[in-house]
């Protein structure tokens, strides 16, 4: 059926697991580029990609990925709307970062296992 609402939500699910390693990627790099001094591009990069990672986790049901970039997004917020990030922020960042890195992780891990059981 061309207009069956599953397989559209299969294919998105498809891809946004596809992306999910390109997403923490430009998390990381932006985290990476506020280590040496601030710069607001690399704070919205932040800020906008955890945001979106969080959004897109909740539509598939990947609450603690959700959760997870939902902090990293507030924290990008906050450097943003403070012009400033500092040592102990850059070092929650990266405690946040791992987490969720972890947790996509085991994302992907679970689609797969459930991918070949299909």
């Amino acid at each position: 059926m061309a207009n069956d609402p599953r397989e559209a939500l299969r294919k998105a699910r498809v891809e946004f697991t596809r992306g999910l390693p390109g997403r923490l990627a430009k998390i990381r790099d932006a985290l990476m580029g506020l280590q040496h001094r601030f710069d607001g591009k690399h704070a919205e990069q932040f800020h906008v990609t955890s945001h979106a990672l969080s959004g897109m986790a909740a539509t598939f049901d990947a609450h603690e990925m959700a959760e997870g970039a939902h902090l990293l997004a507030q924290l990008g917020r906050a450097w943003r709307n403070e012009g400033a990030v500092t040592a102990a922020g850059l070092a929650e960042g990266q405690r946040l970062l791992g987490l969720l890195d972890a947790t996509v992780t085991a994302f992907l891990a679970k689609e797969e296992a459930d991918s070949s059981e299909n």
